[in-house]
């Protein structure tokens, strides 16, 4: 089975030291367009959002385990951001809500490794487009109904974890790079709702580990560089990838056709010739005449 190992390198923005939220001194730069980091609670509750004329990002990571953060109530009224939010490795922090104000990020959203988060409400007014999503390792996140207000990914969406429910992205329409959807040990993604206006998916499409029933969601999908699915253990139809007519690169059916036994969603796409690389399914019976087991297995 393929395996993708995401790894989330926290950015060290460039910026001086009199951009740093604990480091501002109102007096000698009363008007500051620049960055903040927080790593304390200290740092949170002496931030002062009129000091700031815009934040380009923010970036939310606790250091210090005998000041960790709590809460964000400094950020009641935050509406925007000019480039990046991450949250990432804060184990005292159990929600967000406070961000229900912001309706701007220009860059990126990411919520990694937040051990406490149950749901990432807060983040439900974010409308317009964003660089990339990514929903990672946060062990306590069952339910995810974010984000229903963007319209496209100008890269990457990754969601992985113990997500059982899912209802999110009903406005997305495109997404300019990969998707990737990864579960954990075949229980996480049991209901997914939304993505029903999605379009595109300009590079890659990989599902692992997950409950899914069917790929209902992609039903939209024409063209991907590469597919790549397995060890989804409930997926037993392809159902949903009816109008995938070309794959520029590799087509990989892993672990998952141990459990599918209805392939002929892709009947079409197989039989045409429209995959630019190799094809491979893990059963040995599809894959020594794989031409002629859609012959003979879909009408």
């Amino acid at each position: 089975m393929k395996k993708t190992i995401y790894i989330l390198t926290v950015l060290i923005f460039s910026f001086s030291c009199s951009n740093e939220s604990g480091n501002n001194s109102q007096e000698d730069n009363p008007i500051i367009n620049g960055d903040v980091i927080f790593r304390n609670q200290t740092e949170v509750n002496n931030f002062d959002l009129d000091d700031y004329e815009s934040i380009n990002n923010l970036l939310i990571q606790t250091n210090s385990s005998d000041d960790p953060i709590v809460n964000l109530n400094t950020l009641t009224e935050l509406q925007s951001i000019n480039g990046s939010l991450i949250i990432a490795n804060n184990y005292g922090l159990n929600s967000i809500e406070e961000l229900d104000n912001l309706t701007n990020v220009g860059g990126e959203v990411s919520i990694v490794e937040n051990g406490l988060f149950q749901s990432l409400t807060g983040l439900n007014n974010i409308i317009g487009n964003v660089s990339k999503v990514n929903i990672l390792y946060n062990v306590n996140l069952i339910n995810l109904d974010i984000l229903n207000n963007i319209n496209s990914i100008e890269t990457d969406l990754n969601i992985s974890g113990r997500i059982e429910n899912m209802d999110s992205f009903n406005d997305l329409n495109s997404i300019g790079g990969s998707f990737d959807l990864y579960g954990n040990n075949g229980t996480s993604f049991s209901s997914i709702s939304g993505f029903s206006n999605l379009q595109s998916i300009g590079a890659n499409l990989r599902i692992y580990s997950t409950n899914l029933p069917n790929l209902s969601i992609f039903q939209n999908i024409t063209t991907l560089e590469n597919l790549d699915i397995g060890d989804n253990m409930n997926l037993t139809t392809l159902n949903g990838l009816e109008n995938l007519n070309y794959i520029s690169n590799d087509l990989y059916m892993g672990q998952s056709t141990l459990y599918t036994n209805d392939y002929c969603a892709i009947k079409d796409l197989i039989l045409s010739n429209n995959i630019g690389g190799n094809v491979f399914f893990s059963v040995n019976a599809i894959n020594n005449d794989i031409e002629g087991y859609f012959n003979n297995n879909c009408n």
